[in-house]
């Protein structure tokens, strides 16, 4: 319920504002093959492009130090929420946002069944067998890429791929969710 997310968002310290909140989710439990490395650099320019956008960095507990990196590099507009929640919590803070920015991950899957406008970002993993559902999934692929689902953790190709897609491609993408407004039902 609203009232729910708002109580929250208050006790996770995220206040509130007129501005977007974006949720950006850094990890993937399936490690670099799967992890896109520009978040933080993302995140900034959709600040500089959406007045007032706030971001919540969420991940689990073993995903803390890579959430604090990431909140700590977008600066002030950053909240690092990772390991703060339960599963149900993670869902329910995902679901008050206005856009999730994540990998090929849990977390993308958590926000595309709220309903929640999400930028995915793919390397080699196909996102027709794994991808986001919903009217508001956005993907981002490296151009030309291969899709497989036999992708090492540590796939060299794989975390090559994912380096490749440069921070302008994914925030533009979150960008035009965010000007789009909502796309829930």
């Amino acid at each position: 319920p609203p009232r729910a997310g708002a109580e929250l968002l208050a006790r996770l310290g995220i206040g509130a504002g007129e501005g977007p909140l974006v949720g950006v989710v850094p990890g993937a439990a399936r490690g670099p093959s799967k992890r896109w490395p520009f978040f933080a650099e993302a995140a900034r320019l959709v600040a500089g492009a959406v007045p007032g956008a706030r971001f919540a960095v969420c991940g689990g507990r073993g995903e803390a130090a890579l959430c604090a990196e990431v909140a700590r590099a977008i600066g002030p507009a950053a909240s690092d929420v990772a390991g703060r929640t339960s599963l149900p919590e993670f869902a329910s803070l995902l679901a008050t946002c206005d856009c999730v920015l994540c990998n090929d991950s849990g977390g993308m899957h958590l926000a595309s069944a709220a309903g929640v406008p999400v930028v995915a970002v793919f390397g080699l993993t196909d996102p027709g067998k794994t991808g986001p559902i919903g009217p508001g999934a956005r993907i981002v692929r490296p151009e030309g890429a291969r899709a497989s689902r036999a992708i090492g953790r540590d796939d060299p190709e794989a975390v090559a791929a994912l380096a490749s897609i440069p921070a302008g491609r994914v925030a533009a993408e979150c960008i035009g969710v965010l000007r789009a407004g909502s796309a829930r039902p």
